[in-house]
């Protein structure tokens, strides 16, 4: 298989080109973890609603599930706008998660 190039525009506004898919992924992982271990709240609700933004429906369902059982029709920005600040951190975490199981099968399916 060709070797494509890839750009990847990072969460803090960088941008990585290269060849190599694998080392993007991982490159993207690093940045987003590092990020977020020194977000204040508002960042790390910035950051939630970009994920979200990026995961497809059946993602921000389970979301919506998860902080906001009583109004499943709720818009998912309010949603993340009215979290308490101590669920932020775990909420960035399980939103990286899937965007992380995203890259993971973008990199299968380019391989």
């Amino acid at each position: 298989m060709a070797n494509q190039i890839h750009t990847i525009v990072l969460t803090s506004g960088a941008s990585v080109i290269g060849v190599d898919i694998n080392f993007i992924i991982v490159y993207i992982l690093i940045d987003i973890q590092e990020n977020w271990l020194h977000m204040t709240a508002k960042e790390k609700r910035k950051e939630i609603k970009r994920i979200l933004s990026k995961l497809e429906d059946g993602n921000r369902l389970v979301f919506l599930r998860m902080y906001s059982p009583k109004d499943l029709d709720k818009d998912i920005n309010l949603v993340v706008d009215t979290m308490p600040a101590n669920q932020l951190s775990w909420a960035l975490k399980q939103c990286k998660t899937s965007y992380h199981s995203i890259l993971t099968i973008i990199k299968a399916s380019a391989q």
